[in-house]
């Protein structure tokens, strides 16, 4: 870790949205920190969690102390994703206005994974966390996991107007 790094950060994040991503490339060298102890038990502490009804106001705490990233992916490859592992519309929609709704108290840095350049939003994090530069490798392990080229027709119906519009304010 560089000095003047920060050494704490969040991770509140929609379901399949690339948390996976961010940890492992983003992030490496933090540690999870257990939401239910308020010390950071590592120099380097992560908390996260996904932005359902209970875990994340466990993790608000957090985020009032720490900077937050947030994985995002097109909310029609996050649809699929949720379809394809028999997650409701319902949990879907949920996610996605929390989120909204938090954006309008948190300044969030969002790394999206699925565009063709991530090279902005490594630069975005990399100010974020006090380093000069972020390496990140987005590798075919992770192309083909998070199905990054994925289509987008045929999940489109679950995406609002709403939804749509926030994700292109988030670029």
């Amino acid at each position: 870790m560089a000095t003047g790094q920060i050494a704490n950060v969040c991770v509140p994040s929609i379901m399949h949205s690339g948390t996976r991503f961010v940890l492992n490339q983003v992030l490496r060298g933090y540690k999870d920190q257990n939401l239910e102890h308020p010390e950071p038990k590592y120099p380097f502490s992560l908390y996260r969690c996904h932005i359902t009804p209970d875990a994340i106001q466990k993790l608000i705490p957090f985020m009032d102390m720490y900077p937050s990233i947030v994985p995002m992916r097109h909310p029609a490859r996050i649809a699929k994703s949720f379809r394809d592992r028999g997650l409701s519309y319902e949990d879907y929609l949920s996610q996605w206005h929390a989120l909204m709704e938090l954006s309008l108290v948190y300044e969030f840095v969002y790394f999206h994974i699925d565009l063709p350049s991530i090279i902005p939003y490594c630069g975005r994090a990399a100010k974020l966390l006090g380093v000069r530069q972020l390496k990140v490798d987005r590798n075919k392990k992770y192309t083909d996991h998070f199905n990054i080229d994925a289509p987008l027709e045929g999940n489109m119906d679950w995406v609002d107007e709403q939804i749509l519009e926030f994700y292109w304010e988030t670029i």
